[in-house]
């Protein structure tokens, strides 16, 4: 028989020993990665949590669905600050609403002063449609003016237009001083008012057309062959779904910008005002807006609301019913929802059908964005008075039994 010497034999032993050590090694690091890979896929194939509000330099933002005017999110959005050029897009609005666009206008001494303009001279003459094109592409404050000038005589007439306009369409925080947006101490607005009238001046066309536009060329005394301008908005043709709105810098104010874009169906407004990157803010603001909301039913007519007692009532109770259905974007975890209600309890008979009994008021983001009717959904009579009301209840009795 082959035998080893004692020392071999241990050397044998331990390279057995170092073998199986290194099998059970092996065998501990498969079974850690199996471990890693299966939590890993665990996370991945989880549902996860609504991606969080972006980071955004602007010191007042906000971001809204043009479609149903619904804050998603901002800061300071109710914040009255100056605004700078972001202003004309009211001037807009009122010179399409009080003047055609072929319409001549005349450039008078004080509009052809106006500083960071594009160089008008008095006694010029442009269409009202240039006009536009240079304030709402280039910027010029001077067209602005001219603008001002031509529908309202003067521009302090037309900045009092302005304001009566924008409470009108529910800029409520909003004071214009100018047609321009140079620096004015009085001369303000908010992030949720531009994002209001930036809704309404969209519902126009012709504003919705000229916003969009990258370039043009315009008839300006003194360019024989035609002036070419350029769109101040770079997020125009730098971010999918760009079509507007306004850009505006003023020292007072910081950079500024009311971006739109769309994507499918849906159109988004982000408003960013003195940020150190509004390119990159309003582009992070719509890239949340895409993708982290989802339009839910938050109020279903279908379901009944309550069961109300019915005081002097020929019925004890009345079944009560939102009048309507509410949609809402609302991000997975829903935060920012409330519901508030305001109903009488106890009402009187006698009592129709759809009656209102209530309110739900929908908050969403500490911002009332609906307000709906609660109604009754059958007829309830008045029991009868004085003596006739015991026979009635008896009789009551006497059909339950």
């Amino acid at each position: 028989m082959l035998q080893f010497p004692k020392s071999s034999e241990t050397r044998l032993q331990k390279r057995g020993l170092n073998r199986k050590m290194t099998c059970h090694g092996r065998k501990s690091v498969i079974g850690f990665l199996v471990l890693a890979l299966t939590f890993a896929l665990l996370f991945i194939l989880s549902p996860g949590k609504a991606e969080a509000a972006p980071y955004v330099t602007s010191q007042a933002y906000c971001l809204v669905d043009l479609t149903t005017g619904q804050v998603l999110g901002g800061k300071n959005v109710m914040q009255p600050r100056p605004v700078a050029s972001t202003t004309k897009v009211m001037t807009a609005i009122l010179a399409l609403e009080y003047a055609g666009l072929k319409e001549v206008a005349v450039v008078s001494p004080k509009a052809a002063r106006t500083e960071s303009g594009m160089g008008l001279r008095p006694q010029d003459k442009m269409t009202i449609e240039d006009l536009l094109k240079a304030a709402l592409l280039e910027s010029a404050n001077d067209a602005s003016v001219v603008l001002a000038e031509h529908v309202a005589g003067s521009e302090d007439m037309f900045a009092y237009l302005m304001n009566k306009k924008a409470w009108a369409i529910g800029a409520y925080h909003t004071h214009f001083e100018n047609a321009s947006g140079l620096p004015d101490k009085e001369h303000l607005s908010t992030c949720y008012d531009l994002a209001v009238i930036t809704r309404y001046a969209l519902r126009n066309q012709v504003f919705e057309k000229l916003v969009a536009t990258r370039q043009a060329v315009i008839k300006q005394p003194g360019y024989p062959g035609g002036r070419k301008i350029y769109n101040t908005n770079k997020l125009l043709g730098s971010y999918e779904g760009a079509f507007g709105v306004k850009t505006g810098t003023t020292d007072a104010a910081g950079k500024c910008l009311i971006g739109a874009a769309q994507r499918g169906n849906r159109k988004l407004v982000a408003v960013v005002l003195r940020s150190w990157d509004r390119y990159a803010d309003c582009q992070r603001l719509l890239d949340w807006g895409f993708t982290s909301f989802t339009r839910e039913k938050v109020v279903d007519k279908s379901n009944m609301f309550k069961v109300l007692r019915v005081n002097k009532g020929t019925r004890i109770e009345v079944t009560v019913y939102p009048d309507r259905d509410v949609y809402l974007w609302l991000s997975q975890d829903k935060m920012g929802l409330e519901k508030v209600v305001d109903v009488d309890y106890q009402p009187t008979a006698p009592l129709k059908t759809g009656q209102k009994i209530g309110e739900l008021e929908i908050r969403y983001l500490g911002t009332t964005v609906e307000r709906v009717k609660l109604v009754t959904r059958c007829t309830v009579g008045r029991e009868p008075e004085g003596l006739m009301r015991l026979f009635y209840r008896l009789y009551l009795r006497l059909m339950e039994t």
